[in-house]
């Protein structure tokens, strides 16, 4: 049906879908692309940080530079994200509302033993256009900040099954 062109054209919008998604996430000091430089392909993995940690330095070491001294900060990068994830799929993601995405509790380990959480968008539909992307984007953004400025604060996250 499609022919080898064919499969070649969605996987290069894919992939071009993704590079546009990465670059608008790059713009967020509170969001990490985890592989920016190492993955070619059309799966984006995420570091979400949370608003009381931004002024720690250590939260910039995590990846390029795990030690000893990171180790905490990634746990509680972790145990966020987690809530996060946790927060956004049983809401809007349930209803169907807008881009889905995927946890991973062990995307990586560091060299200091900690594994690495991570949200990873991986976009498959040969319809994924650059507006799909960007909205895509602005979506985890404001529910992040949503979930940083109302969610969190109310106790949300004390729930006992995340």
């Amino acid at each position: 049906l499609l022919g080898l062109n064919g499969y070649r054209r969605n996987l290069a919008n894919l992939i071009e879908q993704t590079v546009v998604m990465r670059d608008q996430f790059k713009e967020h000091r509170d969001i990490q692309v985890c592989h920016e430089d190492s993955s070619l392909g059309f799966v984006t993995m995420l570091r979400f940080y949370p608003p009381e940690l931004m002024a720690d330095p250590r939260l910039y070491l995590e990846l390029s530079n795990p030690s000893s001294d990171t180790k905490d900060i990634s746990n509680q990068v972790n145990k966020y994200m987690k809530e996060f994830f946790t927060w956004e799929e049983s809401t809007r993601m349930q209803a169907g509302d807008g881009v889905e995405y995927s946890f991973s509790s062990g995307y990586i380990t560091l060299s200091n033993g900690v594994k690495i959480s991570g949200v990873k968008l991986y976009p498959v539909s040969p319809h994924f256009n650059e507006q799909y992307a960007r909205n895509a984007v602005k979506t985890i953004i404001n529910q992040k900040k949503v979930f940083d400025e109302n969610i969190r604060k109310n106790g949300w996250c004390k729930r006992e099954d995340i």
